[in-house]
């Protein structure tokens, strides 16, 4: 633990809790304001031309980010559960940023999108490659397809 981090009490988390709860109660007493709700849900609907990326992390959960709207994740058991809490934390992000009078940022465009084609060229050791080839060729299987097996099953290890 850093010197700038301490564990609080239980009367702190307490009081925490409590002005949360608070906090909660005063803004469900607030009036709706009906264009701002608007604004919301066209943002929300608008919201699946922001780039996003998913990854999962070692524990077994998803995160979806979108590196347009900065600070805004989703979290969840499975990918469609990760979208879903996303979408849920974008209306809450995009209703603090319109309520506070302020633009919400441009997805990217399309061509700063970095994709990838599924294809990429890596130099092995020749002794390796024959041993990939001498494998390959055992199973009854191209090389490519010996070495995607290899690639999809580390990866498997590694994300469980």
């Amino acid at each position: 633990m850093t010197e700038d981090t301490r564990i609080m009490t239980d009367e702190e988390m307490d009081r925490s809790d409590a002005e949360t709860e608070a906090a909660i109660a005063r803004a469900r007493q607030r009036p709706v304001d009906p264009d701002l709700e608007r604004a919301v849900l066209a943002a929300v609907a608008a919201s699946d031309a922001y780039p996003k990326t998913i990854r999962r992390e070692p524990e077994g959960y998803y995160v979806v980010e979108a590196p347009d709207v900065e600070g805004c994740l989703g979290t969840g058991a499975t990918e469609p559960e990760a979208f879903a809490d996303w979408r849920d934390a974008f209306a809450g992000w995009a209703e603090s940023v319109l309520a506070a009078g302020q633009p919400l940022p441009a997805p990217s465009p399309p061509d700063r999108v970095p994709t990838h084609s599924g294809r990429f060229v890596v130099r092995v050791p020749r002794s390796l490659h024959q041993r990939l080839a001498e494998q390959a060729a055992r199973e009854g299987m191209s090389l490519n397809q010996l070495t995607l097996a290899y690639l999809a099953e580390a990866l498997g290890r590694r994300a469980s």
